[in-house]
């Protein structure tokens, strides 16, 4: 993935992460070795949410997550159109908040979180996370 610019980065919600690894951008590319960073940032935790203002499902799902001990990575988007293309991007068939994706896999919303949760499956991304 070469070629990446700051502004794909914040685009994808990376950016902070990327000044905290050290990487700086010389002439509209990063400086680096952008593939591997990527898959650190985006792969760092195995659950991310994608939540916006004033959703009171995004906090449920946060709540139930960090219940659960579930470490997870909250990407913020805005209610603008801009906000639904990144979405849109991320989970193509989805038109709410939150969208919960597990190892990269577009979970849902709340309600299909919930329903992993009574099947056990966020019990065991908590074992997993902490032999990490």
């Amino acid at each position: 993935m070469s070629g990446v610019s700051r502004n794909h980065l914040t685009r994808a919600g990376i950016w902070p992460c990327a000044r905290e690894f050290g990487y700086r951008l010389g002439r509209g590319a990063i400086i680096g070795r952008a593939d591997e960073f990527v898959e650190k940032c985006m792969h760092g935790e195995r659950v991310v949410v994608y939540t916006t203002d004033y959703c009171g499902w995004c906090e449920r799902a946060k709540s139930l997550l960090a219940a659960r001990g579930v470490r997870y990575r909250e990407v913020w988007l805005p209610r603008t159109p801009e906000g639904r293309e990144r979405l849109a991007e991320a989970a193509p068939r989805a038109r709410s908040f939150p969208q919960i994706l597990i190892d990269g896999e577009l979970v849902g919303g709340y309600a299909e979180l919930v329903a992993r949760d009574r099947e056990g499956s966020l019990a065991s991304l908590a074992a997993c996370g902490e032999g990490a």
